[in-house]
């Protein structure tokens, strides 16, 4: 697949997964993806590699910009009623 086709699945996916969520908990407000940083950092760089940068690029692209933004996300964030650990939800 392309890049817009790739693109476009993990939107598909992640707005699945949103919506899973949200019927699932009905009763919560808030929910927390606690994803690994080095999970994280595999998902950015392959996402940059789908947009077509080279290997190098897209490393230093998501080290320089995402994974920065989401560790202030981690340090900032305020409680959650739910955190969505492995696959597994947990009261937050």
């Amino acid at each position: 697949p392309d890049a817009v086709e790739t693109w476009m699945h993990e939107q598909f996916l992640a707005a699945g997964i949103a919506l899973a969520i949200a019927a699932s908990l009905a009763t919560a407000r808030t929910v927390f993806l606690d994803v690994a940083m080095a999970e994280l950092e595999e998902r950015l760089v392959g996402r940059w590699l789908s947009f077509g940068l080279a290997p190098d690029e897209a490393r230093v692209r998501a080290l320089s910009n995402d994974l920065p933004n989401a560790r202030r996300v981690l340090v900032a964030r305020g409680p959650v009623d739910v955190i969505l650990r492995g696959g597994a939800l947990v009261p937050g």
